[in-house]
């Protein structure tokens, strides 16, 4: 808006006639008066202060809106809504990891059985020819590892099962 010109008098082209309340601005190719507004010290004032308000929001105004989206996901429900979905993904993922630790402790178990088994067919094996054993004590020898080696996987095996 363009400053009110201080009072003339006169009808010259392009001049300003100031009155108390408005400014009329007549050219000479526009016959008709222009109204000018008066500039208002008020209206900058509330300007500067919205244009600062949308650069750095005051605390009064996020405290507003804090308790305004507060009573709104109170009202429709959305806090419930969230804390359920945090819980079920916690749950999910709790389900998902037990069921990976029975899947790894199921694959151990399975891997003990069959060393135990191994082994125990071995010994089971060598027993049964215990009176054609050669006397240097080779095989005697053998039947103590494989009893030793028998039972570490027995232990094993236990402790494979206990985990299931």
């Amino acid at each position: 808006s363009a400053p009110a010109a201080a009072p003339t008098t006169g009808s010259a082209a392009g001049s300003t006639t100031t009155s108390s309340s408005t400014s009329i601005k007549t050219t000479a190719a526009d016959p008709k008066p222009e109204p000018i507004p008066d500039p208002k010290p008020t209206t900058t004032t509330i300007t500067a202060a919205t244009s600062e308000s949308k650069s750095k929001p005051s605390k009064s105004k996020q405290s507003w809106l804090h308790r305004l989206t507060t009573l709104y996901n109170e009202s429709t429900g959305e806090s419930e809504l969230s804390s359920l979905k945090n819980a079920v993904h916690q749950a999910s993922h709790q389900f998902d990891t037990s069921v990976q630790n029975l899947q790894n402790a199921r694959q151990s178990y399975a891997l003990a059985t069959s060393a135990h088994d191994t082994i125990h067919t071995q010994q089971s094996a060598l027993l049964l020819k215990r009176q054609l054993w050669d006397d240097d004590g080779n095989d005697a020898r053998t039947f103590a590892d494989l009893t030793v080696r028998e039972s570490c996987a027995r232990k094993n095996l236990l402790e494979c099962k206990s985990k299931l």
